[in-house]
């Protein structure tokens, strides 16, 4: 597990949940699209199918789209965006698996688990600020943050 006290990127931000006060990274509203939290990993991780668990926090309102990506050891992301602008339009498979859930019922802690195949080496995990994935959801350039996220974790899928 990468807190985001490790992370890199962004905006560290404090959110309260249950009494309790955490840390957590977000992009903040007016940053570009593009822009990204970097969560390194301890030690890289080869190709491989991967379940890949995010804590998130949400007021319940709408935030700008966020990107799954992973890092390799080039510091290239995967999937390129060509591939998001490829599929994400038309493939749910592939937009449930990469897009962090963008209507989150309720505000407070919500975990987010998805499987990723990874071809390449993994040595971090990105969140990175997107335009747009499917025509009917909201834009990168809504105004607000992102939603901020407390902590990833990547295990082996079996």
């Amino acid at each position: 597990t990468v807190s985001a006290k490790e992370a890199k990127g962004g905006e560290v931000v404090t959110v309260s949940t249950e009494g309790r006060k955490q840390v957590a990274r977000t992009i903040p509203a007016q940053s570009p699209i593009g822009s990204s939290l970097i969560f390194p990993l301890p030690k890289p991780l080869p190709a491989g199918r991967y379940l890949v668990q995010v804590l998130l926090h949400s007021e319940g309102g709408f935030a700008p789209p966020l990107l799954l990506n992973w890092v390799d050891a080039k510091g290239n992301l995967h999937p390129p965006d060509e591939e998001f602008a490829k599929w994400s339009g038309q493939d749910y498979y592939f937009t449930d698996a990469f897009v962090v859930p963008l209507f989150l019922q309720g505000g407070g802690l919500h975990e987010w688990v998805t499987e990723i195949e990874a071809w390449t080496e993994i040595t971090a995990l990105a969140f990175k600020k997107a335009k747009q994935v499917q025509w009917y959801l909201p834009l990168g350039d809504f105004p607000a943050p992102t939603r901020p996220i407390l902590e990833v974790g990547i295990a082996k899928a079996e």
